[in-house]
């Protein structure tokens, strides 16, 4: 079980280490970094453009460091990677194969509607439900069963038992989305045009080339202390190094090792890591040429 409490404000420090355990290394500028009270905008480079917003739709780390951001997950993990409260106060397992979470009260999506715990059922059968094809389909399949006794409390009910159950409910596929809000506009509308609990909210995207939130005023854990959050997309290493080093981005992801001494030895700009809580996986699509010809792959490696 678990009693620790989150503290009352959402630094910009906080933030970005919750970017930081999706992401590996973190080069900041030393005005991020120092939390500073004059600048109202945080702009993000990473090396690609996200590709969903629907956080059930992809594992991609470009949306991953996005939507950990815009919706909340029962269970939080930080930089020590430990398992922190966040929609849910508390967890206890019951019985071997039962998980209690005891929920957050007065926590509100960012259209103002409630978040309960039907929003939290709902999201995770979502996961597995064969008619929505989410990328996060294997994520809950020790789940048996959702059950909601009151609005403020959630029991998962496993076909055998799951240790492992809120730390899967901290990564992705965990994240809670709107169950009124989802049914009401359906899957499209609800990726163009997206609804959490998180820190900031949507306010608009233009593909390969920017990603705009604006910080929640009223936000449970405490206001973050910038006003908007920009990600950009820049491929180019050089490129978004440069960008870093000119002050023209407050932070870039995935610096590459052969950077680091170069940021970190650069009198404005800093270099910050995380434990990275998954895992990166290249994968073979047998299904296109020339992979769909086995030689091909067995040539690949035996090239290795």
């Amino acid at each position: 079980m678990s009693n620790r409490t989150p503290g009352s404000r959402t630094t910009r420090r906080r933030f970005l280490y919750g970017a930081g355990v999706t992401t590996g290394a973190l080069a900041l500028g030393r005005h991020a970094a120092a939390q500073s009270t004059k600048k109202t905008d945080l702009v993000m480079a990473q090396s690609g453009d996200i590709s969903k917003l629907d956080p059930h739709l992809s594992t991609a780390g470009f949306d991953v460091t996005v939507t950990f951001n815009l919706y909340d997950h029962l269970v939080s993990r930080r930089r020590d990677n430990k398992l922190y409260p966040s929609l849910a106060t508390s967890w206890a397992s019951l019985a071997p194969t039962t998980w209690q979470f005891k929920l957050r009260p007065g926590v509100k999506f960012h259209n103002g509607d409630p978040f309960t715990s039907a929003d939290v059922k709902f999201s995770i059968e979502r996961t597995y439900d064969p008619q929505a094809k989410t990328n996060v389909s294997t994520i809950f399949t020790s789940v048996d069963r959702v059950d909601t006794p009151d609005a403020l409390t959630v029991n998962f009910i496993t076909k055998k038992p799951d240790p492992l159950l809120p730390a899967r409910l901290a990564f992705y596929g965990g994240q809670i989305i709107p169950k009124k809000y989802f049914e009401a506009v359906g899957a499209d509308e609800f990726n163009a045009k997206p609804i959490g609990t998180g820190p900031v909210k949507f306010v608009s995207w233009r593909k390969d080339d920017q990603l705009v939130f604006d910080a929640v005023p009223d936000y449970w854990g405490g206001r973050v202390n910038f006003n908007r959050l920009v990600f950009r997309p820049i491929p180019e290493t050089s490129a978004r190094v440069a960008a870093l080093l000119k002050g023209e981005v407050d932070m870039i992801s995935k610096l590459p090792p052969d950077q680091i001494e170069q940021v970190r030895n650069h009198p404005s700009t800093k270099v910050e890591s995380a434990l990275f809580a998954g895992q990166y996986v290249l994968a073979v699509n047998s299904k296109r040429p020339p992979l769909d010809n086995p030689l091909v792959k067995q040539a690949l490696s035996i090239a290795r």
